[in-house]
């Protein structure tokens, strides 16, 4: 969802294509100095990126490895002055891990969600011990 929001400036020629996020810091506070793998857990709620705006419709935790620009103060997007409010600058090619969340049940999430064919891992796992069987040859 894009917004109507004035967006930060690039301080610097190579940072046009950087990617500004907009959130919550989850494992706040920062220690000072961060060791080298240090990950950012954040909330994020929105971003930047190429002079627009734009909000997730949805909240997401991403981990991203140190070191990243932030967190600091937000400016623009309409996190000005807005309390609880961080951002980070990353380049485009930052690798990150977006975390899923999902609530429920246990009984919905743990047993149902792991019987064979449901989940991506349990049926890679069939189709291996299908074809290591017999020199290769698949067997019913």
């Amino acid at each position: 969802d894009m917004t109507d929001r004035i967006p930060p400036a690039a301080l610097k020629e190579d940072q046009i294509d950087d990617i500004w996020l907009y959130g919550a810091h989850l494992n706040a506070p920062v220690p000072d100095p961060p060791p080298a793998n240090y990950r950012h857990r954040i909330l994020v709620y929105g971003f930047c990126f190429q002079g627009h705006c734009y909000r997730l419709s949805i909240p997401a935790e991403y981990v991203i490895k140190h070191p990243v620009a932030g967190p600091e103060d937000p400016v623009g997007c309409g996190y000005d002055d807005r309390p609880g409010y961080q951002r980070w600058r990353i380049e485009r090619s930052t690798d990150v891990m977006r975390v899923e969340r999902r609530k429920g049940k246990a009984e919905d999430l743990i047993l149902d969600f792991n019987l064979p064919g449901r989940s991506p891992a349990a049926m890679t796992y069939s189709a291996k011990v299908q074809i290591a069987s017999k020199a290769g040859k698949i067997h019913e």
